[in-house]
């Protein structure tokens, strides 16, 4: 990750901010790359993989030696909510057995595995998986796997696109058809491949959660979900199917009346400074109207997709960079940060909750709109709201 700094903000730094630059080890008015660990300087970039390549330029390592833009960690598109529409245009190139994201230009395999699996078993069904004569086949990270889920929708959330098997059938289910099954699937591991533990999505609503990699969590033994130390999951495999679209994965820090972390891969421009005092919904959303009339830019909520985007995978506890993203220190009690997007309930009865993100752990929650949340606004022009 590439972190620069405007004039302006240079000058901001190095002015009104005094001391600031030590604390994010960077010279005001230099760009200079940062770690997957924010620290200090680093020449050199690690490939989504775990292997570790030269210098920037150089590209990266891992599968192929992928260029820096290929670090699938980390998003290289606009998030906006699911535009189910685009599996069926002709960009989308389905197949029998495979849909491509014209927009995050990944390749998925339209089934899931039919069997539960641990995660090195499901790690394995991948990468050797010769899927339509391709043999680069490997599990989604959290941001990809995030990038198919419908939060407008539940049961299932990732769409009928993307069939899964029902529970107890073994053999696929007719394509874009069947009953979904009530599963996690299996994401890249939290931090570091040594981790115990990997990023999981639930097919259900699109909770993102850390499940057992090595392990088995107490709510899969409840579940009965762990028949030998280790939890089952399900798979869907990706891969990598054309260049990306958009900027390398970087980070501008600027001064827009208030401090701003501009993200140059997606085009959202977040509040740096989170606070550390809690609201309800309604009055997160205030916060953001506050901003907006005060400097003029269009300060809003983010969607829970937007959220996702700043989720650091090369951290744990908390998973976000606590020098670039000022926020409770040290963002512990969970830090939960409410989203604009309520979670939809498959009784559409049933009072709103909404969904959050926690920067602590990294996963989900949906809560009432009554109860304290913290609050980051972003902002992206020109702002089609997702």
């Amino acid at each position: 990750m590439k972190l620069a700094i405007r004039a302006g903000g240079a000058a901001f730094l190095m002015g009104a901010c005094l001391g600031c630059n030590g604390v994010l080890g960077i010279d005001a008015g230099v760009s200079r790359e940062v770690g997957a660990t924010g620290g200090g300087e680093s020449t050199s970039s690690t490939g989504s993989t775990g292997g570790t390549g030269g210098a920037h330029e150089g590209g990266t390592g891992g599968a192929g030696g992928a260029h820096a833009c290929d670090d699938t960690n980390w998003a290289h598109w606009r998030p906006k909510r699911l535009d189910v529409a685009r599996w069926e245009s002709d960009e989308a190139k389905k197949t029998d057995y495979t849909v491509f994201d014209p927009k995050t230009s990944l390749q998925w395999a339209l089934v899931a595995e039919p069997d539960a699996l641990t995660w090195e078993d499901a790690e394995n069904r991948c990468l050797n998986s010769e899927l339509e004569g391709y043999d680069d086949w490997r599990l989604p990270s959290r941001i990809e796997l995030v990038s198919i889920v419908n939060y407008e929708d539940h049961s299932p959330a990732i769409p009928d696109h993307f069939p899964t098997i029902p529970e107890g059938d073994s053999p696929a289910i007719p394509l874009f058809t069947g009953t979904v099954n009530k599963d996690f699937l299996w994401s890249t591991p939290v931090k570091e491949r040594t981790s115990p533990e990997a990023w999981c999505v639930h097919v259900d609503d699109g909770y993102v959660a850390i499940c057992g990699k090595d392990t088995c969590s107490e709510q899969a033994w409840a579940d009965g979900n762990c028949p030998d130390g280790k939890e089952l999951h399900r798979v869907r495999c990706v891969r990598t199917a054309g260049p990306r679209s958009g900027a390398c994965h970087d980070y501008e820090l600027d001064v827009e009346g208030v401090e701003v972390v501009r993200d140059r891969a997606t085009g959202l421009t977040w509040q740096r400074n989170g606070g550390t005092s809690t609201f309800t919904r309604d009055g997160a959303a205030e916060q953001c109207e506050k901003l907006m009339l005060a400097w003029g830019k269009p300060w809003r909520l983010p969607s829970l997709q937007e959220l996702h985007t700043i989720v650091d995978h090369a951290r744990a506890y908390p998973v976000i960079d606590p020098e670039l993203f000022r926020g409770p220190e040290p963002y512990r009690n969970n830090a939960e940060y409410w989203s604009s997007d309520d979670y939809p309930y498959a009784n559409r009865d049933s009072p709103r909750d909404v969904w959050m993100v926690s920067f602590w752990g990294g996963y989900t929650r949906n809560r009432p709109p009554s109860d304290a949340g913290f609050v980051r606004c972003v902002y992206a022009e020109p702002d089609d709201v997702p």
